[in-house]
């Protein structure tokens, strides 16, 4: 008996060990990933990877201590938005206010989702240097190396450089079609962050998909029975787009499309774009006749980097090819945000494209249904 409870213990010790590894793990994993993101953030070359995640699950698991009080909407529900952009954005914003409000004070959190946006209050009591601070324009810490605190003893708590943090935070709220502010007042400093946000869509909203009327369609392709075809069987989704246009009828529509597209979309700044290129687009050399050969794939990647990454959050790209290997379709989603095979039939290609536009867009005011 004695040994078998040795042995019972053994094995609880070793499960306990091993969950603690793998926390420490995933909290490294959740470090690498957060400086991996801020260092693109900084450099402008990163664009917001909407997903769902439980808001409330995250806040809560960042902020463990008894200084905190939280305010979390019951109601709040899972929410599209970017899990690494929001993180980083709220550990900062608390470390911040443990860092720089009253020494061992509360720190009150509000949480909630209104009218579809999240919105976020962060209140620490007033630290060393208050008064003074009562005098700045506190617009002034969201620009880059500037810093109105005097700084404390430790800046080990900060996940960012001292001087750029709150620069960095407003990025990555820009990031997310939001904005970060900072109120001094008297009896408190409150930090507020405002995101548009939407609930993961139903099932059944993904079958009777179709565009917003602010969308335009715009389908590349070298082939005029495919342009015809296509467009014709989707027609019940794009009908109701503002425009629905297709190009690649001649060698200068198919080699100019990144320019044109990218005029295209910057004079059409409130407006979504959903493009759908054909990977092999074979023209015709105007001076050799000979045949030509362009990747819609890598189109969908020169358009995306030279419109920027505000517009570019406003555009869906999608690659359309015969070729669906495990590596054809990586390869296309690495250039553009997703893939349809040639193959697919008319009801696949419409969920498909509905759960590639709802993960982009969110439910863009169509219903606040959920999956389960």
């Amino acid at each position: 008996m004695v040994t078998n409870k040795a042995k019972t213990n053994s094995a609880a010790e070793i499960t306990h060990h091993l969950d603690m590894i793998e926390t420490e793990l995933d909290s490294t994993l959740t470090t690498v990933l957060c400086d991996a993101t801020i260092r693109d953030i900084i450099h402008d070359n990163y664009s917001a990877q909407p997903e769902t995640v439980d808001v409330k699950v995250l806040v809560e698991f960042l902020l463990v201590g008894k200084r905190f009080i939280l305010h979390i909407d019951p109601d709040m529900p899972k929410l599209i938005v970017d899990r690494q952009l929001l993180r980083i954005i709220v550990g900062n914003s608390v470390s911040n206010a443990a860092k720089y409000g009253e020494v061992g004070g509360q720190i009150v959190i509000t949480l909630k989702y209104s009218n579809s946006f999240l919105l976020l209050s962060i209140i620490n009591m007033p630290g060393k240097g208050h008064e003074d601070l009562l005098l700045q324009d506190s617009s002034l810490v969201f620009k880059q190396g500037h810093r109105l605190h005097s700084g404390g003893d430790d800046d080990s708590h900060c996940t960012v450089s001292s001087g750029d943090g709150a620069w960095i935070m407003q990025k990555c709220a820009t990031a997310l079609g939001g904005e970060c502010n900072l109120e001094f007042c008297s009896t408190h400093t409150e930090f507020t962050l405002a995101l548009p946000a939407t609930v993961p869509p139903s099932a059944t909203m993904i079958t009777a998909f179709v565009l917003p009327p602010d969308t335009h369609i715009i389908f590349l392709d070298d082939c005029p029975l495919q342009r015809k075809m296509f467009m014709h069987l989707q027609k019940p989704i794009f009908e109701t787009g503002s425009s629905c246009q297709s190009r690649g009828c001649s060698a200068a529509e198919i080699k100019g499309f990144c320019e044109e597209m990218s005029q295209y979309i910057l004079g059409r700044p409130n407006d979504r774009f959903l493009f759908i290129c054909d990977e092999n687009l074979v023209y015709a050399d105007e001076e050799t006749g000979l045949n030509e050969f362009m990747s819609g794939s890598m189109i969908c990647s020169e358009l995306r980097e030279t419109i920027g990454p505000s517009m570019e959050q406003k555009t869906l790209t999608v690659v359309r090819s015969a070729n669906d290997s495990k590596a054809d379709i990586e390869r296309f989603c690495q250039r553009a945000h997703g893939f349809v095979s040639k193959s697919a039939k008319k009801a696949d290609i419409r969920e498909q494209l509905a759960t590639m536009f709802y993960k982009r867009f969110g439910v863009c005011g169509q219903g606040s249904d959920t999956i389960e």
